[in-house]
């Protein structure tokens, strides 16, 4: 796999157990050499502290378990597409 260049930190606020998405997490840290910061919790707390912390949330990254965290955050949310 090819190296990707990244700069500064990946914030990213996960719904997911870190033993699920932990595994893929550190593999992209590794390969792209981005600081993943990761905070876990259930998905509905994880929505709630984005809520909370409006636009001036740090995540750049919301990772939900059911598509209902998604729904009450989406207003603050941006799609990617596949082929970021």
């Amino acid at each position: 796999m090819e190296k990707i260049k990244g700069t500064g930190d990946l914030v990213v606020y996960s719904g997911r157990s870190e033993k699920l998405v932990g595994p893929i997490i550190e593999q992209f840290a590794s390969v792209s050499g981005i600081d993943v910061k990761v905070k876990y919790g259930k998905t509905a707390a994880m929505a709630a502290t984005i809520l909370e912390e409006g636009e001036n949330s740090p995540a750049d990254l919301f990772f939900a378990q059911d598509p209902g965290g998604l729904s009450v955050v989406g207003d603050l949310l941006t799609p990617i597409s596949g082929e970021f």
